[in-house]
């Protein structure tokens, strides 16, 4: 019976899973963006003294203003022309 309940409590090996597993986005970056990037990254770890900030967060952040600007703009605002595969 001892068994039984250590059995019943004993967990699998590793990290657990999240809940929501996120989808990996990847892009190559030429280096004038990755400097841009990384003063970005220093910017933010000088706001947050004592925080562990990586590249990535850096690139996560950054996307999401960015959105967070396009998503205010109407679409005759956006800088972009409409696709060019597009058919009249």
């Amino acid at each position: 019976m001892l068994m039984a309940a250590h059995a019943e409590q004993k967990r699998g090996r590793g990290r657990p899973k999240t809940a929501k597993p996120a989808t990996r986005v990847g892009f190559n970056a030429n280096a004038d963006l990755v400097a841009r990037l990384e003063a970005q990254l220093k910017r933010m770890g000088d706001q947050n003294p004592g925080a562990t900030m990586t590249l990535s967060d850096a690139v996560r952040a950054c996307i999401l203003k960015g959105l967070e600007l396009f998503e205010k703009q109407t679409q005759s605002e956006l800088p972009f022309k409409e696709s060019s595969t597009k058919k009249n």
